[in-house]
């Protein structure tokens, strides 16, 4: 038996066969251009307040609706304690006035995440422009 060499005639013309390289940097290039927008677009776009971009000469405006989830299932609105039913026309009635249209969202740490998502989702419902959402601590510790 013998062992035989590979030969150097597979290639009459000496160059390198490319096509399955190219197709392969096509295809993830079709990738990327699909799969970008889904990236990009989440739906919930979070700037936390007080805070600005280096070199930015922007104010940050005060905020008139601030929503406060307690761990107890209590809501708070503008520090007022309030029933889940009669949040959505108080936040309407609240960003109508409003001028900067934005709605702070905060919570303690044992609310569900579902929660705060649904409190997010009737904000946008009401037209609110702009949310935030802030790390929640119990109001007693915040006097410290």
């Amino acid at each position: 038996m013998r062992i035989r060499k590979p030969s150097r005639k597979a290639h009459p013309s000496g160059e390198a066969q490319i096509t399955s390289l190219v197709d392969i940097a096509l295809s993830l290039v079709i990738f990327f251009i699909v799969t970008l927008p889904a990236l990009l677009e989440s739906g919930i776009f979070v700037k936390a307040p007080g805070v600005t971009p280096v070199g930015s000469t922007e104010q940050v405006d005060e905020f008139k609706v601030a929503i406060y989830l307690k761990a107890d299932g209590t809501y708070l609105l503008n520090e007022e304690p309030i029933e889940k039913e009669q949040m959505g026309p108080l936040i309407e009635l609240l960003l109508q006035r409003s001028v900067d249209k934005m709605v702070v969202v905060r919570a303690d740490g044992a609310v569900s995440h579902g929660d705060v998502v649904e409190i997010l989702d009737l904000a946008k419902e009401k037209k609110a422009l702009r949310l935030a959402l802030l790390r929640g601590r119990p109001l007693e510790e915040e006097g410290s």
